[in-house]
Formats: C-alpha cells, structure tokens, sequence
C-alpha cells in the first residue's frame, strides 16, 4: 500500500490513483484505508457517481450503512439510469434493513 500513498502524494489531482488504491485496499481486506481512498477519489472529481458507487460500497462493507445510502443516493441523483447504481442502492438498502448478508471484503472481487 505504500507504493499507492506514494503516488497519491505525487499525483494530487487524478481520481484514478485513489480509485485503484482503493480497489487494491478492499482487495486486501484493508476496508478502512479502502473507504479512506475512495473518499480520496472523490475529493478529486466530485462529480463522478461511479466514484460515489465505489465508496458507498466500501462504506456498506466497513459496516457504515447510513452513510452508504447517502452516497449511493447521491450517485443516483447524478445518474439515476444508471444500472450498477441501482443496482448497489438495492443491496446497500438489503444489507441496511438486515434483508440480506452484509458481503465480505473477498465477496467483492
């Protein structure tokens, strides 16, 4: 993980170093530094609801449900046709309402 703290401290401005760190961090069962990175991803490019999906979904993950609505929702505000928004909204919502297993880090991938 270092060699991504590198590049996020080199390149400040792409949302891509954070998103693949993120994806690296999950991966790796690091579901706090992923939620931390995805948050990162978004700093960059506030506008990107796929970067929003990302992180409401590393937030479900790190057992933050709440705040895992109010992203996917706002990914959905941005994109509402969106298929795999509304398709992470609806686990998002299982998974908040004890409906359905909350998904392990290894799930994911």
């Amino acid at each position: 993980m270092q060699l991504f703290e590198d590049a996020l401290a080199i390149e400040k401005l792409n949302p891509d170093v954070a998103r693949e760190a993120s994806i690296a961090a999950i991966d790796a069962g690091h579901v706090e530094l992923a939620v931390n990175y995805s948050l990162e991803a978004i700093k960059r490019l506030p506008t990107d609801s796929g970067l929003m999906c990302n992180h409401a979904i590393n937030l479900m993950v790190a057992g933050k449900d709440k705040e895992a609505l109010e992203w996917i929702e706002k990914a959905l505000a941005i994109d509402p046709m969106d298929k795999i928004n509304q398709n992470a909204h609806q686990l998002i919502k299982l998974v908040s309402e004890g409906k359905r297993k909350r998904p392990k880090f290894d799930e994911l991938m």
